[in-house]
């Protein structure tokens, strides 16, 4: 399974925690991928770390200017 599914699994299932241990487990290559990037704000938005959010969110929409469902 692909790490973007993965990572969201463990959204879904609410394993905040497993997620961040998840995302810091793989390669900087993979962690820089946008949907990587997005879904860990999610992550941290649950968290209630709404500015380490607000940087992934940014960090993904740098990649994905044009997608509506970043924005």
């Amino acid at each position: 399974m692909e790490p973007v599914q993965n990572l969201e699994n463990l959204i879904n299932a609410g394993a905040y925690d497993r997620a961040l241990d998840f995302v810091e487990s793989l390669s900087l290559e993979e962690r820089r991928q946008w949907q990587i990037q997005n879904l860990t704000g999610v992550v941290c938005a649950y968290c209630g770390e709404f500015e380490a959010a607000e940087t992934f969110f940014s960090a993904a929409l740098e990649q994905q200017p044009e997608d509506c469902n970043l924005m």
